[in-house]
């Protein structure tokens, strides 16, 4: 769906008497899929990262929470770890609202590449025994200071 078109699918949605949380969902899961797709399209027309790349994704991550703003009054951000806590509640600690978008876009990718590694080790727990709960704090720490070293002003991030 196009930006255009939200505005009228909700008033229908609204029209039918469909609950508000509905709404919201539905929203921000066509938000989702659509900004993902668009950014999608931009990583393959260059193929590598760059500063263009980077600040193009920004720009549509900043159009897509600005668009959830517009259209519903929600941090996108902050609904996505209300909603689905398991898949984003581990983010929840680490507010990256005080950045400029390029610096939240390095932030997110930082903290995806973390989450993944993490979700891995929870995998592993077994195997890894008593060490688990130092493996990742070990991987935490790391995780804040690449936090700190890319995002340096921000030393604030915990």
């Amino acid at each position: 769906m196009e930006a255009a078109d939200y505005p009228g699918f909700i008033a229908r949605l609204r029209a039918a008497g469909c609950p508000e949380l509905t709404i919201r969902d539905l929203v921000l899961t066509d938000l989702g899929r659509n900004y993902s797709e668009k950014i999608k399209r931009l990583g393959s027309q260059t193929g590598t990262e760059t500063t263009e790349s980077v600040l193009g994704v920004a720009r549509l991550l900043a159009e897509r929470d600005g668009l959830a703003w517009q259209l519903l009054r929600l941090d996108y951000e902050a609904e996505l770890r209300t909603i689905w806590p398991q898949e984003f509640g581990d983010a929840a600690d680490v507010s990256f609202v005080h950045l400029d978008p390029v610096q939240r876009w390095q932030a997110r990718q930082i903290e995806s590449e973390f989450l993944e590694v993490e979700r891995v080790l929870q995998k592993q727990a077994v195997e890894l025994g008593e060490r688990f709960e130092e493996v990742v704090a070990d991987l935490r720490a790391r995780r804040a200071e690449r936090l700190r070293f890319a995002l340096p002003q921000s030393a604030g991030i915990h």
